[in-house]
């Protein structure tokens, strides 16, 4: 088996929200997105704060039809920032107690 490379998903409602902002002209808060979307405030605040493991399927079908609807032209890919890093580099931030390797030369 290959080795598994590491990947960090986050959301990326902070910059959707922007966007949706520029494009509208108008402010909006989470809880104006939440009521709008028919979700909960928390939901969309635990979201936007990329505090949650997990996404509802549902959950996001509701914010792509929300932007859509307000004028941005989104794919699902849109709503998610997938940054990638090499195992070692996950090793070492993982392992950061560990003795440094000596060489015997």
């Amino acid at each position: 088996m290959p080795p598994r490379r590491g990947f960090e998903i986050t959301l990326n409602l902070q910059d959707l929200k922007k966007r949706l902002e520029q494009v509208t002209g108008e402010e909006f808060s989470w809880t104006d997105i939440a009521l709008d979307a028919h979700l909960h405030h928390r939901t969309v605040i635990n979201l936007a704060n990329n505090e949650t493991k997990r996404v509802d399927l549902g959950t996001l079908e509701r914010l792509l039809e929300y932007f859509t609807f307000k004028g941005l032209n989104l794919t699902i890919a849109d709503f998610f920032i997938v940054e990638s890093a090499e195992p070692s580099e996950r090793r070492h931030r993982q392992r950061r107690t560990d003795k440094p390797t000596t060489s015997n030369e």
